[in-house]
């Protein structure tokens, strides 16, 4: 591909890290609208070309972004980079570049969302997941999802007479309980492993939070 026909000029250092530096791990750093959906479209499209053997190399591939948005931008991208391609080509190497064309809609460009959850439907039952979940992206329904599931935790630990519900109930009122399971819901991903390897120090800094609920 010329620099004159391609879909967008690159710059000296995109076009080295799109083109020349394949081979590489890279990281790019800039600030918005410049050009970085536009190197790694670039970079995407060069590793297809390089990739060698009968499997179809966008199943190999993964793209991933943090908005729809940017994953539609760079799938727009390598669409006009292959488009490009194959309109300068002949023979099997145009009939390979419009097959990837034709399978495009099936490349692994997404979110990180989007990517995690295929994973999880692909692999459900060793996930232990109902393959038919659905992302909830929504901060409001997230909280009420989350209270719904701490009340129907604490109302089957009471319901089976557990000692500890009973107990925690007696102490801490059945509302303070509740706010107490919804806030190690919430930092359920935010533990540190070491926190947890002194079984002395759990009880002393779970004791310490008692003291604190009971004050609120």
């Amino acid at each position: 591909m010329s620099p004159t026909s391609e879909p967008c000029r690159l710059t000296k250092a995109q076009r080295a890290a799109a083109v020349e530096r394949t081979a590489e791990n890279l990281a790019l750093l800039s600030g918005a609208g410049c050009g970085k959906t536009l190197v790694l479209a670039r970079r995407f499209t060069e590793l297809l070309l390089a990739s060698q053997g009968r499997e179809n190399p966008l199943l190999r591939f993964v793209a991933l972004t943090f908005t729809e948005k940017a994953a539609r931008e760079m799938q727009d991208r390598l669409r006009r980079f292959l488009t490009d391609r194959a309109a300068q080509s002949k023979g099997p190497d145009r009939s390979k570049l419009l097959t990837w064309l034709s399978e495009l809609p099936e490349a692994r460009i997404g979110t990180i969302l989007s990517f995690c959850a295929a994973l999880l439907r692909t692999h459900a039952i060793a996930a232990g997941v109902d393959p038919d979940f659905t992302v909830c992206a929504e901060e409001l329904l997230t909280e009420e999802l989350m209270t719904q599931a701490a009340e129907q935790a604490v109302l089957e630990a009471l319901e089976a007479a557990a000692r500890d519900a009973i107990e925690a109930v007696n102490e801490l009122t059945y509302d303070r309980l509740l706010r107490c399971v919804i806030r190690l819901l919430e930092s359920r991903t935010a533990w540190q492993a070491e926190d947890y390897s002194d079984p002395q120090h759990i009880l002393d800094r779970w004791q310490r939070q008692l003291q604190t609920d009971r004050k609120t």
